[in-house]
């Protein structure tokens, strides 16, 4: 069915989805350590 046929097109473009992710991810990462150094230094 339909439910099938987006399972197996996301199964497809996991490897860019994966890498998205990973990326923002790791943005986010990034800016939440930036923002408690910066909450540290301020104190």
């Amino acid at each position: 069915g339909a439910g099938l046929k987006i399972v197996l097109y996301d199964f497809s473009n996991l490897q860019a989805l994966y890498r998205i992710a990973s990326f923002f991810a790791l943005a986010l990462i990034a800016l939440g350590v930036a923002y408690v150094y910066n909450k540290k230094a301020t104190t």
